[in-house]
Protein backbone atom coordinates (compact mmCIF):
# COMPACT_ATOMS: atom_id res chain seq x y z
CA UNK A 1 0.00 0.00 0.00
CA UNK A 2 1.33 3.44 -0.94
CA UNK A 3 0.10 7.04 -1.16
CA UNK A 4 1.30 9.56 -3.54
CA UNK A 5 0.61 13.39 -4.05
CA UNK A 6 2.39 15.19 -6.50
CA UNK A 7 2.48 18.88 -4.73
CA UNK A 8 4.56 20.73 -2.40
CA UNK A 9 1.76 22.61 -0.47
CA UNK A 10 -1.96 24.16 -0.63
CA UNK A 11 -3.74 27.09 0.25
CA UNK A 12 -5.88 27.12 3.12
CA UNK A 13 -9.09 26.22 2.51
CA UNK A 14 -8.37 24.45 -0.67
CA UNK A 15 -8.80 20.60 -1.34
CA UNK A 16 -5.63 17.85 -2.30
CA UNK A 17 -6.08 14.56 -4.11
CA UNK A 18 -4.25 12.05 -2.74
CA UNK A 19 -4.15 8.93 -5.34
CA UNK A 20 -2.77 5.23 -4.06
CA UNK A 21 -2.91 1.75 -4.84
CA UNK A 22 -3.70 -1.33 -2.13
CA UNK A 23 -3.28 -5.00 -3.34
CA UNK A 24 -3.36 -8.18 -1.23
CA UNK A 25 -5.30 -6.19 1.80
CA UNK A 26 -8.12 -5.86 3.33
CA UNK A 27 -9.36 -3.75 6.40
CA UNK A 28 -7.37 -0.47 4.69
CA UNK A 29 -8.31 3.06 6.03
CA UNK A 30 -7.26 6.49 5.01
CA UNK A 31 -5.75 7.60 8.00
CA UNK A 32 -4.30 11.93 9.20
CA UNK A 33 -2.60 13.29 11.51
CA UNK A 34 -2.58 17.10 11.59
CA UNK A 35 0.15 19.10 13.05
CA UNK A 36 1.42 17.91 16.42
CA UNK A 37 -1.90 15.52 17.07
CA UNK A 38 -2.41 11.95 17.03
CA UNK A 39 -3.06 9.53 14.26
CA UNK A 40 -7.15 9.34 13.02
CA UNK A 41 -9.05 7.52 10.96
CA UNK A 42 -10.94 9.39 7.76
CA UNK A 43 -12.49 6.41 6.07
CA UNK A 44 -12.00 3.28 5.30
CA UNK A 45 -10.76 2.54 1.54
CA UNK A 46 -12.13 0.71 -1.03
CA UNK A 47 -9.76 0.24 -4.22
CA UNK A 48 -10.79 -0.09 -7.52
CA UNK A 49 -10.06 -3.75 -9.34
CA UNK A 50 -6.84 -3.00 -10.30
CA UNK A 51 -5.62 -1.51 -6.73
CA UNK A 52 -5.56 2.12 -7.48
CA UNK A 53 -7.54 4.56 -5.30
CA UNK A 54 -8.21 8.45 -5.35
CA UNK A 55 -8.41 10.19 -2.03
CA UNK A 56 -9.61 14.17 -1.60
CA UNK A 57 -8.73 15.67 1.85
CA UNK A 58 -8.97 19.27 3.02
CA UNK A 59 -6.02 20.29 5.67
CA UNK A 60 -6.23 23.12 7.28
CA UNK A 61 -2.81 22.51 9.10
CA UNK A 62 -0.15 21.16 7.92
CA UNK A 63 -1.41 17.12 7.61
CA UNK A 64 0.70 13.76 7.38
CA UNK A 65 -1.79 11.49 5.52
CA UNK A 66 -1.40 7.34 5.22
CA UNK A 67 -2.85 4.00 4.52
CA UNK A 68 -3.02 1.73 7.57
CA UNK A 69 -4.27 -1.45 8.67
CA UNK A 70 -4.85 -2.42 11.81
CA UNK A 71 -1.64 -3.87 12.05
CA UNK A 72 0.38 -2.15 9.66
CA UNK A 73 0.72 1.74 8.34
CA UNK A 74 2.06 2.80 4.54
CA UNK A 75 4.61 5.63 5.01
CA UNK A 76 2.82 9.43 5.07
CA UNK A 77 2.69 12.17 2.57
CA UNK A 78 3.26 15.31 4.14
CA UNK A 79 0.84 17.86 3.10
CA UNK A 80 2.02 21.75 4.04
CA UNK A 81 -0.94 24.25 4.55
CA UNK A 82 -0.10 28.34 3.46
CA UNK A 83 -2.29 30.89 4.66
CA UNK A 84 -4.64 32.25 1.81
CA UNK A 85 -3.33 36.31 1.71
CA UNK A 86 -5.01 38.39 -0.67
CA UNK A 87 -3.88 42.24 -1.07
CA UNK A 88 -7.05 44.22 -1.06
CA UNK A 89 -5.50 48.23 -1.64
CA UNK A 90 -2.74 49.78 -2.34
CA UNK A 91 -1.60 53.49 -1.95
CA UNK A 92 1.40 55.16 -2.68
CA UNK A 93 2.34 54.53 0.97
CA UNK A 94 0.33 51.60 2.20
CA UNK A 95 -0.28 48.26 1.40
CA UNK A 96 -3.56 45.93 2.79
CA UNK A 97 -5.01 42.71 3.02
CA UNK A 98 -6.42 39.56 4.23
CA UNK A 99 -5.10 36.51 5.92
CA UNK A 100 -6.86 32.90 6.61
CA UNK A 101 -7.06 31.68 8.46
CA UNK A 102 -6.90 33.90 11.49
CA UNK A 103 -3.19 34.30 12.70
CA UNK A 104 -2.69 37.40 14.63
CA UNK A 105 0.54 38.49 14.70
CA UNK A 106 2.09 36.38 12.07
CA UNK A 107 4.65 38.70 10.45
CA UNK A 108 3.80 40.36 6.78
CA UNK A 109 6.43 41.19 4.73
CA UNK A 110 6.21 43.63 1.74
CA UNK A 111 8.76 42.92 -0.90
CA UNK A 112 9.88 44.78 -4.47
CA UNK A 113 11.77 42.68 -7.01
CA UNK A 114 14.93 43.79 -8.42
CA UNK A 115 16.14 43.81 -11.90
CA UNK A 116 17.62 40.01 -11.43
CA UNK A 117 14.50 38.75 -10.42
CA UNK A 118 15.66 38.53 -6.73
CA UNK A 119 13.36 40.19 -3.56
CA UNK A 120 14.46 42.82 -1.22
CA UNK A 121 11.92 43.36 1.57
CA UNK A 122 10.74 47.01 1.57
CA UNK A 123 8.32 47.22 4.61
CA UNK A 124 7.13 44.75 7.34
CA UNK A 125 4.40 44.53 9.40
CA UNK A 126 1.87 41.97 11.10
CA UNK A 127 -1.63 40.55 10.57
CA UNK A 128 -4.26 42.03 13.06
CA UNK A 129 -6.83 39.83 15.46
CA UNK A 130 -8.93 40.48 12.88
CA UNK A 131 -6.93 38.98 9.86
CA UNK A 132 -6.47 42.09 8.04
CA UNK A 133 -2.84 43.89 8.07
CA UNK A 134 -2.10 47.87 6.71
CA UNK A 135 1.57 48.05 6.07
CA UNK A 136 2.90 51.01 5.39
CA UNK A 137 5.28 50.92 2.10
CA UNK A 138 6.14 53.43 -0.43
CA UNK A 139 6.10 51.34 -3.95
CA UNK A 140 7.30 53.18 -6.64
CA UNK A 141 4.94 53.38 -9.88
CA UNK A 142 5.67 50.51 -12.59
CA UNK A 143 7.74 48.90 -9.34
CA UNK A 144 6.91 44.74 -9.29
CA UNK A 145 5.84 44.19 -5.43
CA UNK A 146 4.13 40.89 -3.27
CA UNK A 147 3.55 40.43 0.24
CA UNK A 148 4.74 37.53 2.07
CA UNK A 149 3.21 35.83 5.37
CA UNK A 150 5.36 33.16 7.58
CA UNK A 151 2.82 32.46 10.41
CA UNK A 152 5.14 29.36 11.44
CA UNK A 153 2.65 27.44 14.14
CA UNK A 154 2.20 24.27 11.67
CA UNK A 155 1.80 26.82 8.43
CA UNK A 156 3.83 27.21 5.43
CA UNK A 157 4.98 30.81 4.35
CA UNK A 158 2.42 32.01 1.92
CA UNK A 159 3.20 34.52 -1.32
CA UNK A 160 0.77 36.18 -3.16
CA UNK A 161 0.94 36.63 -7.16
CA UNK A 162 3.50 39.40 -8.34
CA UNK A 163 1.61 43.04 -9.08
CA UNK A 164 2.74 45.71 -10.81
CA UNK A 165 1.92 49.02 -9.61
CA UNK A 166 0.13 51.19 -11.55
CA UNK A 167 -1.30 55.05 -10.74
Amino acid sequence: QRLIWLMNGTTYGSSVSLSGFVRGLTGVSFEQRPSAASWQTVAPVVPAADGSLRLTATPTIATDYRLATPTDAAGAVHIKVMPLVQITAVTADQVQGTELPLLPDAPVQVQLQNPDLTWTLTAEGTVGADGTFAVPATLPTGSIYRVVVTPGRGYAPATTTPLTVVR
